[in-house]
């Protein structure tokens, strides 16, 4: 089941979200309006990270959006295929047996930890709406604590140690959604002082990190919201261009090489 047919208030509304917005900082314009239109596709991967945060954050509504399979569940018979088709279009999302044991895992793991607990006390899927700079948008928030000033996200990650995850933040634009979630939630009213990420690990190990996001990181993610805040309104003035080349109205160009391959390849030193 898409996002869309489990929360159709929020999700179909035109607004633009902060997930919405990183499509221009990371695509051309013609590919992030594309995918701003059909959504992203649907894996295995993306549909066990929404079951962890429902499990984790709401599972009260386990029940209503989720069909759990059988351990025992095949698509090889005919009846099955035609019982999964029928799940899936009655709007909810079928969880095979290993995602759930998988999910069980990680939810107990996440649940061990005190200042996991403490933390994940608030209010879940908070929807705030707003105009920031003449733009309509909207933000779907994991965890806030309006009362204690906090809003804290849930993040599976390879490596939740904080050094590394920090790497991750950077490079995937979350300290940009830090910035958009507590810009929001102040537009709104809410006085929020903190932000955690609450980091578990997929594999094995279900290594765990809370990752409090500090003032200059809060700034980083600043400067990448006001850039892609820039690169939207870019492409939408301009959305009736040519938007096949990249980046912008550039017919071509030169990339520098990563210095890792050049090391590699032409055994180039630093």
């Amino acid at each position: 089941m898409s996002k869309k047919q489990q929360r159709p208030d929020y999700y179909s509304d035109p607004r633009i979200s902060n997930s919405g917005l990183k499509l221009f900082s990371e695509y051309s314009p013609r590919v992030a309006f594309h995918k701003l239109k059909n959504g992203i596709k649907e894996t295995d991967a993306l549909i066990f990270g929404r079951f962890l945060h429902s499990s984790v954050l709401e599972p009260d509504t386990i029940d209503k959006e989720y069909y759990l399979l059988p351990e025992d569940f095949s698509l090889r018979s005919k009846a099955n295929k035609e019982l999964y088709q029928e799940i899936k279009d009655s709007g909810k999302t079928p969880i095979k047996w290993d995602m759930q044991q998988q999910a069980n895992k990680m939810v107990n793991r996440i649940f061990e930890s005190k200042n996991a607990r403490t933390l994940l006390k608030g209010i879940p899927e908070k929807e705030y709406f707003a105009e920031v700079d003449n733009i309509a948008f909207k933000s779907k928030l994991d965890l806030i604590n309006p009362d204690k000033g906090y809003i804290l996200d849930l993040k599976t990650t390879l490596n939740p140690e904080p050094e590394a995850f920090i790497k991750e933040a950077f490079n995937r634009l979350y300290f940009m959604q830090a910035h958009c979630y507590r810009l929001m939630a102040s537009l709104n009213g809410e006085n929020i002082k903190k932000f955690f990420f609450l980091n578990i690990a997929k594999d094995e190990s279900m290594g765990l990190s809370i990752v409090e996001v500090s003032e200059e990181q809060f700034a980083i993610g600043e400067q990448q919201f006001i850039h892609a805040m820039a690169l939207y309104k870019y492409a939408l003035k301009n959305k009736d261009k040519d938007w096949d080349t990249y980046p912008m109205g550039c017919k071509s160009f030169v990339y520098d090489t990563p210095a890792w391959m050049s090391r590699k390849v032409l055994g180039e030193e630093e």
